[in-house]
């Protein structure tokens, strides 16, 4: 299904980038990892793109990534 969407999307906005079958797929990892919207909020959204994919890539555990994103964020001086 993602692949299908993913090729939707590039026919339906040619000119966007990141619609890619492996984006979509960190896209809806991103939204299985990150249930609780306050910490997405006040942690996560303020994270770059790049930084949420690697995080997700690399730290499984989900107390453990919100560590590493708070840690990231502060080190970043979001």
């Amino acid at each position: 299904m993602i692949e299908r969407l993913a090729r939707d999307l590039r026919s339906a906005f040619p000119g966007m980038q990141g619609l890619s079958l492996r984006n979509l797929d960190y896209m809806k990892a991103f939204a299985e990892a990150w249930l609780d919207e306050q910490i997405l909020q006040q942690v996560v959204a303020k994270l770059p793109w790049g930084h949420n994919v690697r995080l997700q890539d690399l730290v499984k555990g989900p107390e453990e990534r919100v560590w590493y994103a708070r840690r990231l964020r502060e080190s970043l001086l979001i």
